[in-house]
């Protein structure tokens, strides 16, 4: 009977396990040492499970409600470019001037403690005419562990980048394959920026 009442429990405690998708502001996953990692965002830009999607690019895995899985996230994508003209635009404003923030919850004995993310794109770059599409500018950034690159901006009168804090900046290549290069574009001024390790 003792055995039946705590598989019960086991069923339930899966069920009811902290979510990948926690609020419209709020996500979190297992990286790939085994830290909780947490992403928080100023802004409600999580707004649903597939937009959470189109904007966190794991190597594996999705949003889908369980963080069993162990992710190593290479793109936050900020310009909704897959969603046309219009429902792009309304959601470029709902991310504009956001701050973000992606650290490692404490979780004793596992993991490293830092959290790596390959590449913030709030920015789209036609590197030859050097010119910024679905762009939007972004608050204050802090990333627990490596940025591998940002491209961000949207023009060039007023601040791109609030502030940028992060334990290195380019040290690793987490990004997707497909998103070559460790080079960030900046379009416009940015506030401050902290990197207490590598550049």
């Amino acid at each position: 009977m003792r055995n039946a009442k705590f598989s019960v429990i086991e069923l339930l405690e899966d069920r009811i396990a902290p979510a990948t998708l926690l609020s419209p502001t709020t996500v979190t996953y297992t990286d790939k040492d085994g830290d909780a990692v947490l992403i928080k965002s100023s802004k409600p830009i999580f707004i649903s499970a597939s937009i959470a999607d189109s904007i966190l690019r794991f190597d594996t895995g999705s949003v889908n409600g369980s963080n069993a899985t162990s992710q190593q996230l290479q793109t936050i994508d900020l310009t909704f470019s897959a969603f046309g003209n219009t429902t792009g635009a309304q959601l470029r404003a709902i991310a504009s001037d956001t701050n973000l923030m992606v650290k490692t919850l404490p979780r004793l004995g596992v993991g490293n403690g830092q959290v790596d993310v390959g590449y913030i794109k709030a920015a789209l770059i036609d590197s030859d005419n050097l010119e910024f599409f679905d762009n939007v500018d972004l608050g204050t950034v802090n990333i627990g562990g490596d940025l591998g690159r940002i491209d961000v901006g949207d023009s060039i009168s007023d601040l791109a980048l609030m502030t940028l804090t992060a334990r290195s900046l380019g040290k690793t290549t987490t990004q997707d394959p497909f998103d070559n290069g460790l080079q960030s574009n900046i379009f416009g001024g940015v506030g401050s920026i902290h990197v207490t390790g590598d550049v």
